[in-house]
């Protein structure tokens, strides 16, 4: 608990800023790089892209 500071008192880790948007997170892990909602659109993102490689292989 030596993370904690004055204010908040839930979060286990210091805020992080998004290595793509650059929004201040709480992160839920010590090793998030990423705030929630560029976790979600990278998610889709790779979801996409191997959607089309499959279309792509039987094509």
């Amino acid at each position: 608990m030596a993370n904690r500071r004055a204010g908040n008192l839930v979060a286990k880790h210091p805020p992080k800023r998004c290595d793509v948007c650059g929004r201040v997170f709480v992160p839920h892990s010590g090793r998030a790089l990423y705030c929630p909602m560029c976790r979600i659109k990278g998610r889709r993102w790779i979801k996409e892209q191997r959607k089309g490689m499959a279309a792509n292989e039987r094509a």
